[in-house]
Order: structure tokens, then sequence, then C-alpha cells
């Protein structure tokens, strides 16, 4: 499996996700990231 990294991730998120759902989201891929 290939990494994408967390910036690809979040600006895709962003530009698909509706905005009361973007904060949420964001946080739910920061934790499934291991920093």
């Amino acid at each position: 499996t290939e990494i994408i990294p967390l910036k690809m991730v979040e600006e895709a998120i962003i530009q698909s996700t509706p905005e009361p759902f973007i904060k949420k989201n964001l946080e739910a891929v920061k934790k499934g990231y291991t920093i």
C-alpha cells in the first residue's frame, strides 16, 4: 500500500466534505496517522 501524505489527505477532505464535517474528519484522519 502506498502512503499518502497527510497534507494531500487534508486537502482532499476539505474539497469533498460539507463544511460542518471538515473539522471532525480532519481530527479523525490525524488520529489514524501515527505522529
